[in-house]
Formats: C-alpha cells, sequence, structure tokens
C-alpha cells in the first residue's frame, strides 16, 4: 500500500453544513503496473446516489445512503443511520481519467482509474556489440 499511497494520497475530509452525518468510507487502494484501484465501503449508498468528481487534481468520491422503509412496519431499532459518504484524494498525473470505470455493488464502489500508457514501466533490453 505504501506505493499507492506516494501517487493517491489522502486529502482531509472536509465537514459540509448538512443536517445528515458526514462518514469517512474505509477503503483499500491497489497499484498494479497499468492502474489503480479503489474500492469504497458505503453502506446503504446506490449507484444513483455516487457522485465522483475530479477537481484540480482531488478526486471526490460523495454518495448518499437511505435507509429502506419498510410498507406496512414501524421502525422499532435502527443502527445503520442515514448520512453522506464523502472522501478525497489527491490523484497522480499518472491516471488517465478519460478511461476510468466505476461500479457500485452491495454498498461497495470499484473504481478502476487506468495509468497513461506512458506512465507505465517499461523494459530496455540490453544488446551486445
Amino acid at each position: 500500500m505504501t506505493t499507492a499511497t506516494t501517487t493517491v494520497a489522502n486529502a482531509e475530509t472536509e465537514r459540509a453544513s448538512a443536517s445528515l452525518p458526514i462518514f469517512t468510507p474505509p477503503v483499500d487502494i491497489y497499484q498494479s503496473e497499468n492502474a489503480f484501484v479503489v474500492i469504497a465501503e458505503m453502506p446503504g449508498v446506490d449507484e444513483s446516489s455516487v457522485d465522483i468528481t475530479l477537481e484540480k487534481g482531488i478526486l471526490t468520491i460523495q454518495g448518499e445512503s437511505h435507509r429502506e422503509i419498510l410498507e406496512g412496519y414501524r421502525l422499532v431499532r435502527s443502527e445503520a443511520p442515514n448520512g453522506n459518504y464523502r472522501r478525497m484524494f489527491r490523484l497522480s498525473e499518472e491516471v488517465d481519467l478519460e478511461r476510468a470505470d466505476a461500479v457500485m455493488k452491495d454498498g461497495v464502489l470499484r473504481l478502476t482509474l487506468p495509468k497513461h500508457e506512458n506512465a507505465r514501466p517499461r523494459k530496455i533490453s540490453v544488446r551486445s556489440e
């Protein structure tokens, strides 16, 4: 993880003046020769409420969780609060945002950030004379 942290580094999470609490989703960051993958856990968030933006080199992942209200029932106990998730990262110039891909499934966001071709490592062959 130390390699990925030098390229995709945490920025401080902001607090908004919203009525809902703001949660910082836990993330795992993976790196290969070709891409970074960010996995963010945001329970209760569906793909329609996820917002991923890039501004001035800062990638922001946001989403709002909504508790399902069961028709014909009253809520007796709740341990999963509604709220907003927000996480911010400073991106490396290696990332090719034009080819980025995001998938949300079961409250887990998988964001794939491919590297530019010229940022990928290359091997130089040595020949004899």
